[in-house]
């Protein structure tokens, strides 16, 4: 073997040795600090036990509320949420009472995520007696009196029988910066094979609860068919 050869290896054990050493040192410390924390929680002082029944303060509610929005701003997330209970409604075609959300875009040309939750019927009218066809509606979700863009956000039910069942549609709207409106349309399907059938559409019931959200994409990627935008 070589002068440079040797040197070389010598090198490269050495430097071994030193990888080994620093290691060792390092999970010696990484023991040292667990066991030096589980001393300290060892030795802690016996916290306040706190008062039964009593609100928190309105101080401690808006640092909450305040440390609560430094932590969506954070993530990224700005939501607007509208519910209630009810009312039942019985239109077949126009927009749903009481499902309204107003809300605040905070850039230009921003994505925004929408939930709808509620409770859905469809059957046919009691003066129809024709049971062999299958009665559809769809429900809309409408920002301004429009619907979304690049795509609609329908939930369509078809059925025959007085079933009430829970449903939600998810989607997403390209809007402006500034206020905007969401209401919820319902309308005959737009299918054919409806075109000359009553449809009976209804919305909510027992006071069953519905949601509306609107969350402001921000700082994330939102990909649509294809193409990302970085909102």
């Amino acid at each position: 073997m070589s002068t440079d050869e040797t040197e070389s290896a010598v090198y490269l054990t050495i430097k071994r040795e030193l990888r080994l050493e620093i290691l060792i040192w390092g999970i010696i410390g990484l023991l040292g600090a667990t066991f030096a924390i589980l001393q300290v929680v060892e030795k802690g002082e016996k916290g306040d036990p706190g008062n039964d029944g009593v609100s928190p303060s309105a101080e401690s509610v808006a640092a909450a509320m305040a440390a609560n929005g430094a932590l969506d701003d954070l993530l990224g997330r700005k939501v607007s949420v509208a519910y209630g209970l009810g009312p039942i409604d019985k239109r077949d075609s126009g927009n749903i009472e009481g499902r309204v959300l107003r809300f605040e875009v905070g850039k230009d040309d921003a994505w925004v995520r929408f939930l709808y939750t509620d409770n859905f019927r469809v059957t046919r009218p009691t003066d129809d007696g024709n049971d062999a066809v299958p009665r559809a509606c769809r429900w809309e979700l409408l920002v301004d009196g429009k619907s979304c863009s690049p795509e609609s956000i329908v939930l369509d039910k078809h059925g025959f029988d007085n079933e009430h069942d829970p449903g939600a549609v998810v989607g997403y709207c390209r809007l402006a910066k500034g206020q905007h409106i969401v209401t919820v349309n319902v309308d005959p399907h737009p299918s054919d094979k409806f075109e000359n059938v009553k449809n009976n559409c209804h919305t909510g019931w027992s006071n069953s609860s519905w949601v509306i959200e609107a969350e402001e994409s921000n700082g994330f990627d939102v990909l649509i068919e294809g193409a990302s935008s970085n909102q």
